[in-house]
C-alpha cells in the first residue's frame, strides 16, 4: 500500500473495491468492482491457464 495513492494510480484504480491481476508476462488487468468468491476463483483459474 502506498500512503500517497501512487500504487493505485499506477494501475488505474480510481476507487475501491477493485482488483488488479498481473500475469507472468507482467501485463496487468483491472477489475473495478467487487468479486464474489466464485468469480475470484474463476479469474485466478483463467490466469493459471494462460
Amino acid at each position: 500500500m502506498s500512503e500517497d495513492g501512487s500504487l493505485w494510480s499506477r494501475f488505474g484504480v480510481a476507487y475501491q473495491p477493485a482488483w488488479v491481476f498481473v500475469n507472468d508476462d507482467g501485463e496487468a488487468s483491472l477489475v473495478p468492482s467487487a468479486l464474489a468468491p466464485g468469480d475470484l476463483v474463476e479469474v485466478l483459474d483463467d490466469l493459471g491457464e494462460r
